[in-house]
C-alpha cells in the first residue's frame, strides 16, 4: 500500500500545474500550485488508497477554489 501511495504522490507532483508537495503536519498532505490554484490540503489516513488521493486531486483540479482548500 505505501509504495502505491508514493506511486500517487509521484504522478501529482509531475502534474504540470503542480509546483510542489510538502506535509506540513503528520498524516497532512499539501499540494502547493504554480498558479492561481490554492494549495489542497489533503488529510491522509492509513486506509486511504492511491486512487483515492488521486481522485481528490483531480476532483480538485476540475473544481478549484481561490483560498486554501481542505479536502
Amino acid at each position: 500500500m505505501v509504495i502505491k501511495l508514493i506511486t500517487a504522490l509521484g504522478e501529482i507532483r509531475m502534474h504540470q500545474k503542480v509546483a510542489g508537495i510538502e506535509f506540513p503536519k503528520t498524516n497532512e498532505l499539501q499540494v502547493v500550485f504554480k498558479d492561481t490554484f490554492a494549495d489542497l490540503l489533503i488529510p491522509i489516513s492509513p486506509d486511504m488508497d492511491h486512487q483515492l488521493l488521486v481522485g481528490i486531486f483531480y476532483d480538485y483540479l476540475n473544481h478549484p477554489v481561490s483560498k486554501l482548500a481542505i479536502a
